[in-house]
C-alpha cells in the first residue's frame, strides 16, 4: 500500500539575513592550487554519508575533540540529504564512542519535548514528535530515521545513559501556551487574569490591542509567583522554563516590518544561545551537540553585524565549543516554495564568483571531507586561506525567494567563525516524510 500524505501543523520560520554587505569580492592574490594541494594533505576523508556504514574513520575526531564538551554541527541549507545523512552519522559517533548526551536542535524550545519523550521513554511515537518540533525545515524522514536511532539507541540503556533531544528556537508561543496551561490547570494554578494573558500572547503581534498588551504584560507578573513544584525534579524545571520561553517569545514578536529585521535576528539568536545554555544545565552539563544552520553557529558577527546564536555561546563556553561548519558546491536541495506554497526541489548551480570557498573545496582530492582548523593551520597556506574573506552558499529555509541573488550567499573568514568545515560536494534533497 502506498504511504499516506503525511499531514503536519509546521511553521514556516523565515531565515532573515537582513541587509548583507555585497558579497562580490574582487579578486585577491591567491593561489589556488597552492592552497588546495596543502587542503589535501590536511582533510579527513568521510568515507561515507551513510549513518548505517562502519564510523571507524571519525577516529581522528576523538583527539580533535578533546574537552569540547559542545560540538556544533552547521550546514548552508536546509533540506539536504547529505547533510542529515552524514550529521547523524557523526552523532551516532560522539554518542558511541565520545560519550555525547545531548542532542540541541533547531526547533522549538518547547514543542521538542513530545521528541524527547518519544526517544527517552517511547511514549508517542517520531511523527508526533515531529509535528510538535515547529519547525518545516527538519520536515523530513532523514531527521525520522535520526530520530528513530536515538531511541534505539536509548533502548538499551539506563536512564543516565540515554541520549535527550532539546529544541532551542522560540518563534512561536503556539507550544508553549498548550503546555502551560495544561499545567497550571492540573495544578489548580489557572486564573481568569493568567488565561487573558495566554491567550492574548497567542495572537499575530500586528493585531495585538492595548488591553492584550495589558493582559501580556500582567501575564508575566502573575507567572512569578507559580509553584512548579514536582515529584520529578526535571519535569519542574522544564515547566519553570517556559515563562521565560513565553518572554522571549514577546520580546521577539513585538518589532514588526522589513526595517526590524536585523533587530529581529539579534533577538532571536540571542535567545536562542540562551535556550542551549538552559539545556545544557537542565541536562546537568551533559556532552552537547547542536545540530543547526551554519550561520546561526558562527562566532562573529556576520556582514549584517548580526550577532548570531555562535557569538553568544562563543563567550560562554569560550574553547570549550567546537563548530563545524557545513557547506557545499553544488545539487539539489528541498525547501519552502515561495511561489506555489509548500516544499520542493531545488537545483542549485555551482556558485561563480571570485573567491568562493564552495568552489575551491570542491577541488580537493576527495568529495567529502573535514578540515579541522587547527591541525590545518600548522601548514601556513591554509592558516592564510582560512584567513581570507571569501563567499560561500548561504541558504536558509526558502531558497526559492533567494535564487540568482547575493541573498545566496554570505561573506566571512572560514578561521573567525569556525574551528572547522564540513564538506559535501554534490548533495540531493532531503525526502519528504513518509507516514506508515
Amino acid at each position: 500500500m502506498a504511504p499516506r500524505p503525511f499531514k503536519l501543523l509546521f511553521m514556516v520560520i523565515p531565515f532573515v539575513l537582513g541587509t548583507l554587505a555585497p558579497v562580490g569580492l574582487a579578486a585577491q592574490n591567491i593561489d589556488e592550487g597552492k592552497v588546495i594541494a596543502a587542503i589535501n594533505g590536511k582533510l579527513l576523508p568521510l568515507k561515507s554519508l551513510s549513518p548505517t556504514d562502519d564510523i571507524s574513520d571519525l577516529k581522528p575526531l576523538k583527539a580533535i575533540l578533546k574537552d569540547k564538551p559542545v560540538v556544533g554541527l552547521g550546514e548552508s541549507a536546509h533540506g539536504v540529504h547529505e547533510f542529515f545523512t552524514v550529521k547523524t552519522r557523526l552523532l551516532e559517533y560522539l554518542v558511541k564512542e565520545l560519550g555525547y548526551k545531548i542532542l540541541l536542535t533547531e526547533t522549538d524550545a518547547a514543542g521538542t519535548k513530545v521528541m524527547n519523550d518519544y526517544v527517552t521513554t517511547g511514549k508517542g511515537d517520531a511523527y508526533k514528535g515531529m509535528a510538535a518540533m515547529g519547525n518545516s525545515v527538519w520536515s523530513a524522514q532523514e531527521f525520522i530515521e535520526m530520530a528513530e536511532w536515538v531511541k534505539k539507541y536509548n533502548d538499551t540503556q539506563a536512564d543516565k545513559d540515554k541520549v535527550h533531544i532539546y529544541g532551542f528556537d522560540n518563534t512561536s508561543a503556539r507550544r508553549s501556551v498548550p503546555l502551560l496551561t495544561t499545567y497550571l490547570t492540573d495544578t489548580k494554578q489557572l486564573t481568569p487574569e493568567i488565561q487573558a494573558g495566554l491567550t492574548a500572547i497567542i495572537k499575530p503581534a500586528g493585531q495585538l490591542t492595548a488591553a492584550d498588551k495589558t493582559s501580556i504584560k500582567n501575564l508575566f507578573v502573575l507567572l512569578k509567583n507559580i509553584k512548579f513544584d514536582e515529584p520529578n525534579e526535571q519535569d519542574g524545571k522544564f515547566y519553570s522554563h517556559l515563562p521565560a520561553l513565553l518572554e522571549q517569545y514577546y520580546e521577539y514578536a513585538l518589532p514588526t516590518g522589513a526595517a526590524y529585521a536585523n533587530q529581529k535576528n539579534d533577538i532571536r539568536d540571542k535567545n536562542m544561545a540562551d535556550n542551549v545554555e538552559w539545556a545544557y544545565n537542565y541536562a546537568n552539563y551533559a556532552k552537547a551537540v547542536i545540530w543547526s544552520h551554519s550561520e546561526h553557529l558562527t562566532k562573529v558577527p556576520n556582514s549584517s553585524g548580526i550577532k548570531r546564536m555562535g557569538y553568544h555561546l562563543a563567550n560562554t563556553f569560550k574553547d570549550k565549543l567546537y563548530v563545524l561548519g557545513g557547506c557545499f558546491y553544488s545539487g539539489r536541495i528541498r525547501s519552502a516554495d515561495s511561489q506555489k506554497g509548500g516544499q520542493g526541489d531545488f537545483d542549485v548551480p555551482p556558485p561563480v564568483m571570485n573567491n568562493n570557498s564552495d568552489i575551491l573545496l570542491a577541488g580537493a582530492r576527495t568529495p567529502n571531507f573535514i578540515l579541522d582548523f587547527k591541525t590545518a593551520s600548522k601548514n601556513s597556506v591554509i592558516k592564510d586561506y582560512l584567513n581570507q574573506m571569501v563567499t560561500s552558499y548561504f541558504i536558509g529555509s526558502n531558497y526559492a525567494s533567494k535564487a540568482g541573488t547575493d541573498q545566496m550567499f554570505v561573506q566571512h573568514k572560514w578561521a573567525e567563525g569556525f574551528d572547522g568545515i564540513l564538506f559535501i560536494k554534490t548533495v540531493n534533497p532531503a525526502t519528504a516524510v513518509k507516514q506508515p
